[in-house]
Parts: structure tokens; sequence; C-alpha cells
């Protein structure tokens, strides 16, 4: 582990990712009913109904939307401070370059970061790349 993940107080940092690398693959594509040409994996699915994380689903969905041309978006959730509600979700174009920056007031999302990827119009894991 590295120091990122970890909070000041020592405190280990909860991350989606880790919880999720054994999802390597998908049975098929689900679709997003806000944005119908978006589609997502069975990952993005069970994560969506185990958490009740629809929403966060249907943010993802809004910044590529707002980023139409990007064939590549790496999207990254992380939480603000320690035991607080509050995240920030930024896209990238895989190489660093930030393209777009959302602040997420109230969450009760259990975990402090996920990354995920939106590639030909499918969300999902890393682990399924």
């Amino acid at each position: 582990m590295s120091t990122k993940d970890f909070w000041p107080d020592n405190r280990v940092k909860y991350d989606l990712n880790t919880i999720m690398r054994d999802y390597t693959g998908t049975d098929g594509h689900y679709r997003n009913e806000y944005s119908l040409n978006l589609t997502y994996t069975q990952a993005i699915r069970d994560m969506a109904r185990q958490w009740e994380a629809y929403w966060l689903i249907l943010e993802l969905a809004t910044v590529q939307s707002k980023l139409p041309n990007e064939l590549v978006l790496v999207l990254r959730l992380e939480r603000t401070a320690r035991d607080s509600g509050s995240f920030i979700l930024t896209a990238d174009d895989g190489n660093g370059n930030i393209l777009s920056t959302t602040n997420i007031a109230n969450s009760d999302f259990p975990f402090d970061s996920a990354k995920f990827y939106i590639e030909n119009n499918v969300i999902l894991l890393p682990s399924e790349r």
C-alpha cells in the first residue's frame, strides 16, 4: 500500500476497485435509461444494486455526455475528507489531462475512492479492461 491508501490518521481508505477486483468480464451490457447510447457492465450493475449507487451511473453518464468526442475517459471518485459524504469526480483523457471535475455534496457511498473507465460508450471497472 502507498501513503495514498491511508488517511492522515492512518485509517485505511476503502477502495471499490479492491473489493470488486474479481470482476474481469461481463455476460452482457445494461442500458442507462437516461443515456441510451451508453451501456454498463455487470460489475457496474452489481455495484449499483449492492450499494444503491444508481446515482453514480447517472453521474458518469452526465460527464460522458459533456465530453462526447472522447473515446476513452478515466473517471475517479474520491472522498474529500474522512467521514465526509462529499466526493469529487474527475474525468481525464487517459493521459492525465483533466477534462472535467464534478463536486458531489452528499452521498452515502461506502467507499473512499473508485475508478471507472468509459470506452466505446461502455462504463466498466479497471479489472474489466
